[in-house]
């Protein structure tokens, strides 16, 4: 009786700590970025060096981003591609070819690509989303730093039309 009895409990315990929900600490950043009006090259930087404040409730984290937004107020039809690194790279301006060093590289994290086919047009703006990703990212600080990239050459309308959002799930 009493080995059914630890059985028992075994079981249910087991059952019980499947069915725990585990709440995750979820980051919503945004950054309105400083671009050029006027045309980009394919493969060049929007806005610089983006620099995520508070991405991590402490250094050396790492989590999942789940969400990417770039928010167009000139509804410009462009593919972007979003990469983060672990460490602060070197400073690439707005409007010049995304070149990371080798070192950097190493340090980089998936890029994420958001598409045109992602994009929706409200009037005159469009918002590029990329819902329901999990893509790993890791930083030694608190911050992420990131690059976004101009996929296929937009023609900036001014110079804060575009803002990135960025949800990050940290583990």
């Amino acid at each position: 009786m009493k080995k059914i009895i630890a059985i028992l409990l075994l079981v249910i315990g087991a059952s019980t700590a499947e069915a725990q929900i585990v709440r995750k600490d979820t980051r919503v950043l945004s950054a309105n970025l400083t671009t050029t009006a006027g045309a980009y090259a394919a493969g060049d930087v929007v806005g610089g060096l983006i620099t995520l404040t508070g991405a991590f409730p402490s250094s050396n984290r790492e989590g999942n981003v789940v969400l990417i937004d770039v928010i167009d107020d000139a509804g410009t039809t462009t593919d972007y591609e979003f990469c983060s690194f672990s460490a602060a790279p070197a400073v690439i301006a707005d409007n010049a070819a995304f070149a990371p060093s080798l070192t950097e590289l190493k340090t980089k994290n998936p890029c994420i690509e958001a598409a045109t086919s992602d994009r929706f047009v409200a009037g005159t703006k469009s918002s590029t989303s990329v819902a329901g990703l999990r893509s790993f990212v890791r930083s030694d600080t608190t911050k992420l730093y990131g690059y976004l990239i101009d996929r296929t050459g937009r023609a900036g309308a001014s110079t804060s039309d575009i803002t990135l959002v960025i949800a990050i799930e940290i583990e």
